[in-house]
């Protein structure tokens, strides 16, 4: 995660808050991790840190200022608030208390929303601090298929500018757009389409979505593009022209024509800096949004395993096999990995990228759809079920009631004959109980005064 996810962000220009309990091995631990983020290319003048749960009663805090000035910029102690508890456990970033406000405000009013860094005071960053606390205001979850297909956007030109070489002359820097929004054919979209009409697709362009274009090439410079989903299979060409750059997707037809400005190579290279920089902070906010997402649908998940499980109808209710903490931890492995890599979840995100992928479903229905996937996966892992564990018990119902366990296989196996299961893996789908790897144990402290 740190490596291939922390460590890119804050190396390409992004900026860390350290929080540290206001205890000696809290900061030397942290001490420790700034160190670390340093040595991955991350920038001290970025860094911000602070001390938590100070008592109100503590007014010195005597040399930890300097401990942590060393590595950051340091930001004051958190007192104790129930306010920051509160925010974190509904996903806010919790900037209404005093310190806390100080760290969004730093960052909200050096930079616009174009990464340039603005001069303190000025207008621009003024309204800089406004829009990014307005932001903050809404829970994440309220994401829209419009905010994650510009995510995509962000993430596709970024891995293709990766590719790229840098120009020895001026140019013009097309970004094209990955995604538009069509009307499907047919009965293609369900619910999505039916409330708005339109559909997310991935554009598949002939010549790469970001194409750089000669200034001085003769006649007119088009390039070719096919969209293949929702239905619905469109192909033409869009003529690349010099103007102000364009912003946004194509809605129900595709542009006629696209500009961009002619850059320097010096400017191009800068440009190109800039969308592998955005790319890579559209994955982390990516995968920020999946993992909300993962959170609101992992209870009904488990829920409707359990349900199987325990063969009880939707009126009754469901035994519950996992508690909170372990459900947590279900989404945890999802999004990031068991051993702390997120190489899974990556993987969708770089298969999304692909037309083909995408060519049946939109693309935020693919990732929803493999994170719901996931999700069932890791839950069925964490209670011990078996991979062929719905289909024994099925058929151990059908057998109905006092069937042998030899029957039971020996059902199974005539009925799968392609997948055929042994007495152990029919034992362990029969008794369904969550692992001892899965379980979340609640750590306390007892504190006694001698």
């Amino acid at each position: 995660m740190i490596d291939n996810v922390i460590g890119p962000v804050l190396r390409s220009g992004g900026y860390g808050l350290g929080i540290a309990e206001f205890t000696t091995v809290g900061v030397e631990n942290l001490l420790i991790a700034a160190a670390y983020l340093r040595s991955v290319g991350a920038d001290s003048a970025r860094m911000m840190s602070t001390a938590n749960k100070v008592s109100p009663s503590v007014g010195d805090y005597g040399k930890l200022p300097q401990s942590l000035g060393r590595e950051s910029k340091w930001k004051g102690a958190i007192q104790l608030d129930d306010r920051i508890e509160d925010d974190m456990r509904s996903r806010h970033v919790p900037y209404a208390v005093p310190t806390m406000r100080a760290v969004v405000l730093d960052v909200a009013a050096l930079r616009d929303r174009a990464g340039r860094v603005q001069p303190e005071g000025s207008t621009r960053a003024e309204e800089e601090q406004a829009r990014v606390l307005e932001a903050l205001v809404h829970p994440m979850t309220t994401a829209t298929s419009e905010d994650l297909c510009t995510l995509l956007d962000h993430m596709s030109w970024g891995h293709i500018a990766t590719r790229l070489s840098r120009p020895s002359r001026p140019v013009r820097m097309h970004s094209l757009p990955p995604t538009m929004w069509i009307r499907p054919e047919g009965r293609v979209g369900g619910s999505k389409a039916a409330a708005t009409g339109l559909l997310p697709v991935t554009v598949d362009w002939q010549a790469g979505a970001v194409f750089m274009a000669d200034p001085d090439a003769v006649g007119v410079e088009e390039v070719r593009w096919v969209v293949d989903g929702a239905g619905a299979h469109l192909s033409g060409s869009i003529r690349l022209t010099e103007g102000p750059s364009v912003t946004g997707r194509p809605t129900r037809d595709m542009w006629e024509a696209h500009s961009a400005p002619v850059l320097t190579s010096h400017a191009a290279g800068r440009a190109l800096d800039a969308l592998i920089e955005q790319g890579e902070l559209a994955k982390w906010s990516m995968l920020q949004r999946l993992e909300e997402f993962a959170h609101e649908k992992v209870q009904a998940i488990a829920t409707s395993i359990c349900r199987e499980v325990a063969d009880v109808d939707d009126e009754t209710i469901a035994p519950s096999l996992l508690d909170a903490q372990q459900l947590d931890l279900v989404v945890t492995n999802v999004v990031y990995g068991t051993r702390g890599d997120s190489d899974r979840i990556l993987r969708r995100l770089d298969r999304c990228l692909d037309p083909a992928t995408t060519r049946r479903v939109d693309p935020i229905r693919y990732l929803t759809t493999q994170i719901r996937r996931d999700l069932g996966d890791e839950v069925r892992v964490a209670i011990g079920d078996p991979q062929v564990g719905s289909r024994v018990r099925r058929v151990a119902r059908g057998l109905g009631t006092g069937a042998t366990l030899e029957r039971i296989v020996e059902r199974y196996n005539e009925v799968h004959s392609s997948d055929r299961i042994s007495t152990s893996r029919a034992v362990r789908a029969l008794t369904v109980a969550p692992s001892i790897e899965s379980v979340a144990l609640p750590i306390g402290f007892e504190v006694c005064h001698v």
